[in-house]
């Protein structure tokens, strides 16, 4: 494109000028060949100039092509990591549920050791409780943290599809004007 576009441009406009002494010598008023070159001369520069927008109205849409295939690229790893954080939310939440459950349970047991009259300082079950509880904080930390990162990049994925369909519709405006 970039070598058909000049070598059109030159042919266009070296072609008046090479049949410019044909009009010349066919014609015997002075001022009527004169009015016939700089007639050939204004439709030739016009249609250069013609070519010349279409040329870059074309290079402009390679180059919104090129910017909408470079934002659907990067579209790709962030759709996939997204739902890599979301299953890593999903375990996450489940983890949660699971050790919330487990306290439960284990509650339920201490209820029981407490009514066949077990001491409650001295129940296994207690402890069990203590340690299952400090493990709840740092799961629910991680559901947290998980969450932050799914938020971010549902974000990020809606900046980068929001301009796709910016320059979609750019790229849309540009080959309707062409057609």
């Amino acid at each position: 494109m970039r070598l058909i576009v000049p070598s059109i441009l030159l042919v266009t406009l070296l072609s008046p000028i090479v049949a410019i002494p044909a009009i010349a010598q066919t014609s015997s008023d002075p001022a009527a060949s004169l009015v016939k070159e700089v007639e050939a001369l204004r439709k030739t520069v016009e249609e250069a100039v013609t070519l010349l927008d279409r040329a870059l109205a074309h290079q402009r849409t390679e180059i919104l092509l090129k910017r909408l295939d470079l934002k659907e690229r990067r579209v790709v790893p962030l759709e996939s990591e997204l739902r890599h954080a979301r299953d890593g939310l999903a375990a996450s939440r489940n983890e949660l549920e699971r050790f919330e459950q487990m306290i439960e349970e284990t509650e339920q047991r201490i209820s029981e050791e407490t009514r066949s009259g077990v001491d409650p300082e001295e129940s296994e079950n207690r402890i069990l409780k203590g340690d299952l509880e400090q493990a709840l904080i740092h799961v629910r930390r991680n559901v947290e943290s998980d969450e932050d990162r799914v938020r971010r990049l549902e974000d990020e994925l809606a900046e980068r599809l929001e301009e796709i369909a910016i320059l979609e519709d750019l790229l849309q405006e540009r080959l309707d004007k062409l057609e």
